[in-house]
This record gives structure tokens, sequence and C-alpha cells, in this order.
């Protein structure tokens, strides 16, 4: 007979659960069933729980990532206005090109880590050619970098702890789908030869068919690429 697995909903396998337990309870015949329904169903819930908490961090970190790599661009926009009016806007200026070789989008198109340490580079250029701005800038810029390359690590960190998360969720899904079929068979010999009758115990699929869930699993940070991917820092 047809019944969803593992690859469907959480919240879908456990209205399956909740009526096939009902449907076994209500049969003194194979009652002794229900307990062992009972307990997969909770182990399901308890993972679906772990899992949005798991959900919850991520986005808190990717949140926090994100304004942490604003500031961070902030503050280097904010040196590169103060270098072009050191050298008078001339872009093709040895100081303005010592300090920003591949231009200000050379440094703000990276983020966390990567961008820490072309600010350092930068940092270290704006020491040699343009002093006074070194020294206005410098500890801001310090402190931004680490904080950008802090909160990237503790993004990529929850990003691992979802999918570890999510992947016993499904986990557990497998766990009580494979006890719907186990007890598939168990009723078909407590009813030999009544299908109908069996399938009673099972709930029956919506008119419009729910299409499975492939996984949710951790898309990873190369899978982010901009703000316009929930917000993310850009790639």
């Amino acid at each position: 007979m047809s019944r969803r697995d593992e690859r469907y909903s959480t919240d879908q396998l456990i209205k399956d659960s909740r009526f096939h337990r009902a449907a076994l309870e209500a049969d003194p015949k194979v009652i002794g069933l229900e307990p062992e329904v009972r307990a997969l169903e909770d182990r399901l819930r308890t993972a679906q729980t772990s899992t949005e908490n798991a959900e919850y961090e991520r986005m808190k970190r990717l949140a926090i990532f994100t304004r942490t790599d604003f500031d961070l661009d902030w503050e280097v926009r904010q040196v590169e206005m103060d270098a072009l009016k050191a050298v008078h806007k001339k872009r093709q200026a040895a100081e303005y090109k010592a300090v920003f070789p591949k231009g200000l989008d050379g440094i703000i198109e990276l983020r966390g880590e990567a961008e820490s340490n072309a600010v350092r580079t930068m940092r270290s250029a704006l020491g040699d050619n343009l002093p006074d701005l070194e020294q206005e800038h410098g500890e801001t810029l310090e402190v931004l970098c680490a904080a950008s390359a802090a909160a990237e690590r503790e993004w990529k960190a929850s990003e691992q702890k979802y999918a570890e998360t999510f992947a016993k969720e499904v986990k557990a899904r497998v766990e009580l789908t494979r006890l719907f079929h186990k007890h598939e068979g168990e009723l078909l010999r407590a009813y030999p030869a009544q299908k109908d009758r069996v399938r009673t115990y099972f709930r029956s699929r919506p008119t419009t068919q729910e299409e499975p869930q492939q996984g949710k699993a951790n898309p990873g940070p190369k899978a982010v690429v901009g703000p316009a991917a929930e917000g993310a820092p850009k790639a």
C-alpha cells in the first residue's frame, strides 16, 4: 500500500503516527503494537525540536556575520574616501595604488577571514604611505577585522551543527517509516487476506499530494552568495 517515507515532512509523519497509534489502540487484538510507535514518534518530535533550535542558531549567526561584514566594509569605504582626499582624488597616485592595488572592490568583495587579511595588508600599506590615516582608522579596523573573522567561524560552525542535527531528524523519520512497514506485515498476519482492513490502520494521503522533502541540509557557506541569499554576506 502507498504511504509516505522519510522524504516527507516530520509534521506529516507525526500525523501519520498519531493516526496509526489511535487505530492500534482501538483494536484489542493489536494494541500491543502501539507503545513502540509512541516511542519512535517521541524520538522524531525531539529530533525536530533540535533541528528547529539549530535552524534558529544558524540564522542568528548569519545575521551577526552579515552585520559585522557590513561594518567592516563601511570602515574600509571611509578609509578609501579619506585616501582619495589625501591624493586629491587621483586614483593613479602611487600612495593610493599602494593602499588599494585592486581598488576598493578588491577588498570589500571579500568577507570574513579573507577580508580581514586583506584589510590588515591595507593597514600596513597605509602606515607606509598615508600614516595619518593608519593612525586614524587602524585600531577600529583591527577590531572590526577580528569581529568579522570570528562571526564567520561561528556561522560556519552553526551551519555544520544544523546539518548534523537535520541528519538525525531524517534518521528518526526512517526509523518511524520502517516501523509502519513492519506493522503492515504484522497486521496482515493478524488479518490474513484482509488488505482493506489493514489500510484502515494508516492515514490516507491528502487529496493534494505533498511534495517529498529531499532534505534541507546545510547548503554550505559557498552556496550563500550575497545579500539576496537570506541576507548573507557576499561570497
